[in-house]
């Protein structure tokens, strides 16, 4: 107690100052403690911190720069296509699969208008199976 007659004349009186600002960060500690494995907590509550604090910054780019682009709606001549920006090779002749029914029915059968007619044991296999089996 001999100590607060001089720290009131260097500081002044206590009712200028509030305790409110430590309570927060000691809440906030005291959450990031809670996430820890408890073992080497102090660099874990850092970490926290950092990412916290990181995470604010760019939250607080994104807003500034979401007010800048609002205020100011860019003019068609500044907006460049994307094909201008990525010249993309032209793309290679397409050869027909041999697995598509279209190339099957060209290459194999003179009516590529319908389906062929199966065989005569009903069969649109060689072995007599149906298609449904």
């Amino acid at each position: 107690m001999g100590d607060y007659p001089d720290a009131i004349i260097d500081f002044g009186t206590t009712d200028s100052y509030s305790t409110q600002i430590g309570e927060l960060a000691h809440r906030l500690a005291k959450k990031f403690y809670a996430k820890t494995n408890k073992r080497n907590f102090e660099r874990q509550i850092a970490s926290q911190e950092r990412r916290q604090r990181l995470l604010r910054a760019i939250k607080k780019r994104v807003d500034e720069h979401a007010d800048k682009t609002a205020a100011a709606p860019p003019s068609d001549a500044t907006i460049t296509p994307p094909q201008a920006l990525h010249k993309l090779p032209d793309p290679a002749p397409r050869t027909p699969s041999p697995l598509t029914t279209k190339f099957f029915l060209e290459h194999h059968h003179a009516n590529t208008t319908t389906f062929p007619s199966p065989n005569e044991h009903g069969s649109h296999f060689g072995d007599g199976r149906r298609i449904s089996e």
